[in-house]
């Protein structure tokens, strides 16, 4: 079973935040994907799972592992 979805904006990252304004804006970036997420899987994935991402990166600071972490995460 191949699911697939886009997320536009900048995706979640793994990076402690400089100070309250930053905590919202990872908030928000994890908030959306998640959102995006559950219209595509109602229930928890069990067993093997492969992801892909495609990023380019225009805007911020992240290196591709902490996005890499940061997606898995939320």
């Amino acid at each position: 079973m191949d699911i697939k979805f886009l997320v536009r904006g900048i995706p979640p990252y793994k990076s402690t935040p400089a100070d309250s304004l930053e905590r919202k804006r990872q908030k928000s970036y994890r908030e959306r994907l998640r959102s995006e997420a559950q219209k595509h899987f109602k229930e928890p994935i069990m067993g093997d799972v492969r992801m892909e991402i495609y990023y380019t990166r225009a805007k911020g600071r992240a290196d591709p592992a902490n996005i890499i972490g940061g997606v898995a995460d939320a």
